[in-house]
């Protein structure tokens, strides 16, 4: 499995201007390869998706997690209620 990479064609560019507005805002962008950040307001980006289908551990190595994807076996017209259902355990 891989993760979905980010596309800066794409209409949707919420984290863009999510970004945009914290940085505004007096927040700082941090990549966290120099460590803990020495103060101030900080915002990095995480990936939850990438972290679950790479821990083999976590049980994700045959199918992906319901909540990002329609399942093979749930028809489209029924995704929703299954969706939703995962989202709340």
């Amino acid at each position: 499995m891989s993760a979905n990479s980010t596309n800066q064609s794409s209409p949707r560019q919420a984290g863009v201007l999510l970004r945009k507005r914290l940085e505004e805002s007096g927040w700082s962008y941090d990549d966290g390869r120099g460590g803990l950040p020495a103060g101030g307001l900080v915002f990095y980006e995480c990936y939850p998706y990438t972290t679950l289908v790479g821990a083999a551990e976590l049980g994700f190595d045959q199918e992906r997690p319901t909540y990002k994807r329609r399942p093979a076996r749930a028809p489209t017209a029924q995704w929703r209620a299954v969706r939703a259902r995962s989202a709340t355990g």
